[in-house]
Parts: structure tokens; C-alpha cells; sequence
């Protein structure tokens, strides 16, 4: 069985990301589970409205030896 890289880690990072908000604003508003929930949903949007990047960072850069 090969070890397969995660599909898209750029979701995984803004879910994380609009998790650990939420955990912030929860605390501020002495409930924390809606903090989460609203810091998933921000994620999720972040996700959506943010245009992909080209390349992830783990591309290598391709090897063009035709040029020469």
C-alpha cells in the first residue's frame, strides 16, 4: 500500500485555521462549540472565495533539458 500525499491541503489548512478563530471567538463569547462551528464555516467560505494557487509547494520544479 503506497502512502498517499492528502489530495488538498490547502481546505485542511483553512479549516484548521478558521477552527482555531472560532476557538478564539468562542472563548470571548463564553460558548465555544458555536465558535467552532462559525470558524468552520469561515474556513469553508475562506476556501471557496480564494482563488487556487498554480503550483502546490511540494511540485518540484520540472526538469526542461530540450531548451538547450
Amino acid at each position: 500500500m503506497e502512502n498517499e500525499k492528502d489530495k488538498n491541503p490547502r481546505l485542511a489548512r483553512c479549516l484548521a485555521t478558521g477552527i482555531l478563530f472560532g476557538v478564539a471567538i468562542g472563548a470571548g463569547m463564553d460558548n465555544i462549540a458555536v465558535g467552532i462551528a462559525l470558524g468552520l464555516a469561515l474556513g469553508a467560505i475562506y476556501h471557496r472565495l480564494t482563488p487556487a494557487p498554480d503550483k502546490e509547494e511540494g511540485d518540484e520544479k520540472q526538469n526542461n533539458d530540450s531548451a538547450t
